[in-house]
Formats: C-alpha cells, structure tokens, sequence
C-alpha cells in the first residue's frame, strides 16, 4: 500500500514538471532577485562590429551606437535560435526579451559581474565557459563569451556559485533623458531639435535623435538675455507675437538696406529675416507657434537687402559688433563667389575686427550642391580665411548631409534642415518651421513659389492655430541651419559668458556628432565637416559649475554649487591623505539640496565613554560629481582643516580701556574648539572673586569695573581635554584715560595743489574724569588713506601719532580732478572719514 502510494505520488509530480518548470521560462538574478526574461519574438537587433577609431579626437564608439533594431517574425528564425546570439552577414543578431513584461532589453554576448572579494580568481569559470575580460573597473567586470553559448545561464550558474554580489547578462536598452518638452504646437514639427522619428504633415519622417538635442539643452539653460544674436538678413517684424519687442533690442541705423534706415523690419514679402530669428529666440511655452533653442537671449535685427553694397554689408557687422551683439547670424552670400576668398576685403576685415572683438560670427555655406551630381561651392563670405569664422552646411532628417549642402573642406559643422529641393528628390521639399510676417505678406500663404513647384502659390502651412499666418512651414537650406547653429552658440555663453570664439570653435569641434557613415579624417569631412552639432554636448561642455564655499572649515559650513542646472544630480564626496581612523572620517557631508552640501569636521581619537578627543588637520578635496542627461562633471575645492592653534586676541583690544567704555573681545582666529568649551576667567584689580564667561566673545560694558583703576587679568582655557588647557593669560591696565583715539582731520579743501599737508588732532590727548590722574598714553601707529569714489585706495600713508597732534603731506599730483574721502584707521578700524576735493 505504502509503495502505490508513493508510485502515485512520483507519476503526479512528474505531470506537474513540465506546468511549473518550463525551458523557456527565463529569469536572471539581480543580486538577491530574480527577474523574467519574456521573449519578443516579433523584435531582433542587429550588432554591428566595431570600427576602427575614426579620427585623432578621442572618438568614443558606444556599443549602443552600433545596435539596430529590426522586426522580425517567428517563422524566419528557426526555435533553437529564439533566444541565442548568432552571427549572420558579418553582424550579430540579438534577441530581444521584455523584463518582467515591462522594459524592453537586449541581450549583448556579454555578462557583467562583482566577485565578493576582489582577490578571488574566476579564471575556473573563465576556462570552462571561455570567457573574455572586456572591462575592468573597481565596481565591476564585464566579460565576454561565445557566439551562441547560453549567455542566461552561465551568468546564473556565476551568481549561484555564491562567489559574486552579482552576475548578470548584460542587458542594453536606450536610455529616455526627462528633459522639457515645450508646449508651443508647431514644436511637434522642430525635427531640427527633436526627431523622434514623428510624422511631419508631408508624410515624412526621419531617423530618432538625427536633432540638436535641444530638449537636453534645456534642461542645463534656454539662455540668457544678456547674450544678445544679431541676425543680419532681410528684417525681422516689430512685435512679432512670438518675438515680442521686449525681447528684440531694435536700434536706430540698424537698416542698411532701402527704405527707412532707422527700421529694421522686413519690406513686402522677405520673410527670411524672421525664419532666421525665430530659429532662434522664438519664444517658448506660450502655448503658440514655435520654440526658439535660446529662447530668453534677445535678437538684434540688423537690415540688408538686394540694394547694399559690400561696404553696407562690412558696416552692418561693425554695427552689430560696436552695439553689444554677441553673435552674428548671417544666412546670406555672394552668388559664383566660390575662387575668391577675399571677394570685398571691406567685408572680410569687419568679420576679422568682430571676431578679434570677441564676437562670434556664422555664415551659412549656400544651397550650391545636387550631390551626387556636384558636389557645390562655399560661396562668400563663408569660404573666407579667417581664423574661428564659423561656417554651416545643413544636414538632413536622417543625420545625413543635404543634397544641396556643399561638400566641401571649408563646411567647419552642419545643423539639421529639409533634405532636399523638389528636382532632386520628387516630393522632397522645405519642412523647416519658423516665423512669417504676420498676416498674408509673408510665406504663409505662399504668394511665390517657394521651391519651384513643389509648393503651390496660396497654400496655407500651418492653416489652424493661434495667429497661424505668423508661422511658416516651408524654411530650409543651409540659411535655417546657420541660425539653428547660432542658437546653440547663444547657449554656450549663457552658461559663461566669457568663452572667446575660439574656445566656441573648439568646444563645437569637440563635441559635434560623427553621423552620417563617411570618413572623417582628423576629426573633420567634406559632407559634415567637424560633425552634426549637439546642443546639449556644446552646452555642457561650456558649463564651468565652482563649489564656493569658505576655504578653511573650522566646524561645520555649507558648500554650494554655483551655475548647477537644476534638473542635475549631484553625489557629494571627498579625497584626503589624512591618516583617518576606521568609522572616523576627516568630514562628513550631509546633503540639503542636490546643489547643497553640509560639511561637519570630522574626529579622530574619539572613544566611547572617554570625553576627550581631538581633531583631524590637514586638507580634504571636496568633490561634486554632477550627472545630467547622461552626461556628468567632476569639481572639485581643496578644504583646510585648520589646526587646533592657540587663539589670539587683536592688539588693539589689548589697550587700556576706561570706564565708560564698551569693549568686546573676541578670539582673532578660526579655531577648532565647540563654542561652550571657550571659557574666560575674568579678575578685576583689586578683587576676591573672578567673573567666568563662555564662548568666542565676551564684552565689557558701563559700570563693569565699580570704578576701579589697575590692571584686569584675563584667561582664556579651553575645557575641550580632561584637563582644562590654558591658551592664554595677559592684562589689561585699566584707566580713566581712553586710549583710543578721537582724532579729526583737517586739511585745506577744496585742495588745488600738488601737496596736501594733513593736521590729525586727537581730542581725548587730555580728557581726565575728575581728578584722577592722567597716565601718558601709549604711541598709537595709524594709517591714512584717500579713496577714490569707487571706493578704490589711491593713496597710502603711515604714521605713528605721538602726542595730540601730527602732520603729514599727502602727494596728489597725479591725481585727477574729483571727489575722494580721507579714512583714519588704527589697527584697521576706521576711526574718521573726511571728504577731500581736489582741483588742480
């Protein structure tokens, strides 16, 4: 009976196996859990091998760059292959799993692992799963295995060998930047700053992140009004709803074309003026039109048209230039000016003047190419010899370099626009989205042919939304691209200010996107030249974040983190060579908000049980490591802990004092001691008793001495120890003399010559109170100083006042023409002030 039963119970649990413990059931441990792996049949990925290194710039090749997704169906894969890594045509082939039905991952031919003691030896596991060091960090490892090996299960078999905190197939899957997405309606077609791949109202769409970043960007600035873009073109509208006139700074002479010269606003029908701008400044999160990539900087519109001459042009730049432009935008050149370089030396030396000026000058390179069939022309002022001149191609919705865009050495970086004109491409056409003239002047309705006949006279792009006549649909070339550059610029010296043009060359050099496939030699090629610009890599990389905060730590104090974005994370640390004890640190910070950290001094020696204990000294490096969008800072501020020194107490309060006097002491340096272990022993002349007062100050007031004349002891103890230690003990003569002086100054004002003799008459030399007897007053060093209005010291003179009176002669020769003060200072405290003009 006992055996049937148990028969019965063995053939039930056999039945059941395959129900609860399926093949395909797969899972990977997390540490201590366990996560599913949910296979998606209808999804691979693609691997592509990696590349040689590009060029000579440090070019880092992610192993997310090299990943593509693909659809796949069950049927072209064979069952045993679901869930294994296979090489076909060159490339790997990935599977693709969900992660507890939610998260999509892919699975690379890697596992990542952190043995428990970094001294253990996993080459038993690296022999007999034929592993491959990748990586080596101090946090982890990643080691590669075979093509088609079980990368699930050797990564459990590792985690359940007990010998890693964890082991885990490596995993990728994109990382979503929570970045600001604006509510203006059109910006839903911007695909120059955000290609999510969306469809554009001409049924196109392009490739995800083939943009500038921009929302990335803005999570670090959307910039600063005091970066002020001139936009030199033909004219931008006065009080365009989205480029309000407090946010243009309209100049008279900023027109240097035909009609009014005090006007710079577009005539008739040119609207490219305000597509520039609105590239640009458009103002964002107004819930109307478009979102410029600076949209707090200010535009400076300056006018040209067809009737300005080159010299019109040379002095517009010096125009901008002379009145605070920032950034020069110009989407304009001259046509079959390609062989010459130099065609106006007018406009090539203002561009040189602006730019040694600290301006930064873009010029678009001109829609010259029907590549493949020619490769097009620079044409000038962009293909000018002039060091740090920025000139733009455009490149396409597919991170590709547009038909028309130049390709050619001179192209210095290229900026998102349409792909291409309609004769090149059937059905291609402007797709960029700006500003119009307000109303029916403009491009919207089209009242010309815009590109060709692709885009029929009177359409209407966009037909609905807030004052849609004031927006366009139709922008593009290299002249929208130029601007969309110019904007990443104005977010560059929003976050500093002080960059040169030449630290924005190099700073968009470095950070540029290497798209498109093609070659870049020495960082640099003919269709992209340094690359597709990235607004947010540009702006990091201008980004100067200081920890500011005091550079000697006596107790405890707050560090800040000055121009942090406020979308960063912050992980606060430090470095020290300081011998701490274990569970002792030098510091210990404590974080208020990210961008904010306290800092306590840490201990040493201290015990349990026992008061005593002492501090570390020496310096501590603070460090903020700073993350945003993927991308993160270190800074650093070296802290001193200062040493445990004796305190001092001023010299000058050291004096006699007299008795109605209020006198506060205090202790001179920063000292390491608690407040309440600062204790001062007070003994008046002729007394029984002492007085005991705590902390760094203690004061002296009316009455304090009960009209006593002597000498007054003062100790000071720190009671931090055991044994209280004694940091010092000096007196203090009491007298009914105030040894401080009350001086006046007298001079001749207003003062007309060379020289200025100076009478400093002391008015407490021969007080007395009653008939105590006058003591002679100690020899008191003073110093004069003449400040100029701006409170800045001019003059220096020092002097010892011996008696009730002294003079000295102060030489203002050099000086000129104005106002400045006269200050008495003994032992730096300012005892009088007396104003001087001074009038040669």
């Amino acid at each position: 009976m006992n055996k049937t039963k148990l028969l019965i119970t063995a053939l039930v649990m056999l039945l059941l196996l395959p129900l609860t413990c399926k093949s395909e059931d797969l899972f990977y441990y997390a540490g201590k859990e366990t996560y599913s792996l949910i296979s998606v049949p209808t999804k691979r990925a693609t691997l592509d091998p990696p590349s040689l290194k590009r060029d000579s710039d440090s070019y880092v090749e992610r192993i997310g760059a090299r990943i593509h997704m693909t659809n796949s169906t069950k049927t072209q894969i064979p069952d045993e292959k679901q869930n294994k890594i296979f090489e076909i045509n060159g490339k790997l082939s990935l599977p693709v799993f969900s992660v507890n039905n939610k998260v999509e991952v892919v699975l690379l031919p890697e596992i990542v692992v952190k043995p428990k003691l970094s001294s253990y030896d996993i080459s038993p596991f690296v022999d007999k799963y034929q592993l491959k060091l990748v990586k080596h960090t101090d946090l982890y490892q990643i080691y590669s295995v075979p093509v088609e090996s079980d990368v699930i299960n050797i990564a459990n078999k590792l985690y359940e060998s007990n010998e890693f905190d964890f082991a885990y197939p490596n995993l990728f899957c994109p990382v979503e930047s929570h970045s600001h997405i604006p509510n203006d309606p059109y910006f839903q077609y911007q695909i120059a700053c955000h290609n999510t791949g969306q469809t554009l109202i001409n049924g196109h769409s392009g490739t995800i992140n083939a943009d500038i970043n921009a929302p990335e960007a803005w999570d670090i600035t959307t910039g600063s009004p005091y970066v002020v873009v001139a936009v030199f073109d033909d004219g931008v509208s006065s009080n365009h709803p989205d480029l309000p006139n407090s946010r243009q700074i309209r100049l008279s002479g900023s027109n240097f074309g035909s009609g009014n010269p005090d006007d710079p606003s577009p005539i008739d029908n040119c609207n490219h003026g305000n597509a520039c701008a609105g590239v640009i400044a458009a103002t964002m999160d107004n819930n109307e039109g478009i979102a410029g990539i600076a949209p707090s900087c200010k535009i400076m519109p300056i006018r040209r048209d067809y009737t300005s001459s080159p010299t019109d042009i040379a002095d517009g730049i010096l125009f901008a230039m002379n009145h605070g432009a920032k950034i020069i935008s110009c989407s304009f050149g001259y046509h079959d000016s390609d062989s010459t370089s130099n065609l106006y030396p007018a406009i090539t030396a203002a561009i040189q003047t602006a730019i040694q000026h600290n301006v930064v000058v873009l010029f678009s390179a001109g829609n010259t190419a029907d590549y493949p069939y020619s490769n097009g022309v620079v044409e000038f002022p962009a293909n000018a010899d002039i060091s740090n001149l920025i000139t733009v191609g455009a490149s396409d919705r597919y991170d590709c370099a547009a038909l028309y865009s130049p390709r050619s050495s001179l192209i210095d970086f290229v900026a998102p626009s349409h792909r291409a004109y309609s004769p090149q491409i059937p059905g291609e056409t402007l797709e960029m989205w700006s500003l119009d003239i307000p109303g029916s002047a403009g491009w919207n309705p089209t009242n010309f042919l815009l590109d060709y006949s692709a885009i029929p006279v009177g359409t209407t792009t966009p037909s609905t939304g807030t004052n849609h006549l004031s927006y366009t649909g139709y922008f593009g070339g290299t002249s929208h691209s130029c601007p969309v550059v110019a904007g990443v610029v104005a977010l560059m010296l929003s976050v500093d200010p002080q960059l040169t043009p030449a630290q924005v060359y190099y700073k968009l050099k470095s950070t540029s996107a290497k798209v498109g496939g093609y070659t870049y030699v020495n960082g640099k090629c003919d269709e992209m030249g340094y690359g597709r610009v990235d607004a947010f890599a540009a702006t990091w990389s201008a980004l100067a974040p200081y920890i500011q905060g005091p550079d000697i730590l006596c107790d405890t104090d707050y560090y800040q983190i000055q121009d942090c974005p406020s979308t960063a994370t912050v992980v606060w640390s430090y470095e020290t060579n300081i011998n701490e004890q274990p569970n002792h640190p030098a510091i210990r910070i404590v974080n208020n908000t990210p961008s904010i950290a306290e800092v306590r001094r840490g201990t040493s020696c201290y015990t349990i049980g026992d008061p005593s204990f002492c501090y570390y000294t020496g310096t501590v490096t603070l460090k903020a490591t700073i993350s945003c969008n993927g991308a993160s800072k270190i800074i650093t501020k070296n802290i001193i802990l200062h040493e445990d020194e004796s305190p001092t107490i001023p010299v000058y309060q050291r004096r006699k004092i007299s008795l109605d006097e209020t006198r506060t002491f205090c202790i001179d340096n920063c000292t390491d001691v608690p407040t309440n272990k600062l204790k001062w022993v007070i003994t008046l002349p002729s007394a029984t008793s002492s007085t005991t007062y705590y902390g760094r100050c203690w004061s002296i007031t009316t009455g304090f001495f009960i009209v006593q004349q002597g000498t007054m002891n003062i100790k000071l103890y720190n009671l931090e120890n055991c044994d209280p230690t004694l940091y010092t003990d000096y007196n203090i003569k009491i007298s009914y003399l105030i040894p401080v002086p009350d001086p006046s100054l007298s001079f001749a004002n207003p003062v007309t010559t060379g020289a200025v003799d100076i009478t400093i008459t002391d008015r407490n030399y021969a007080q007395r109170d009653g008939d105590a007897e006058v003591e002679k007053r100690e020899d008191i060093d003073y110093t004069l100083e003449l400040w100029s209005e701006n409170t800045r010291t001019v003059r220096t003179i020092n002097s010892t006042l011996t008696g009730e009176k002294d003079v000295v002669t102060m030489d203002v020769s050099n000086l000129p023409n104005g106002i400045y003060f006269l200050t008495m200072k003994v032992d730096n405290e300012i005892l009088t002030t007396e104003k001087m003009i001074i009038i040669h």
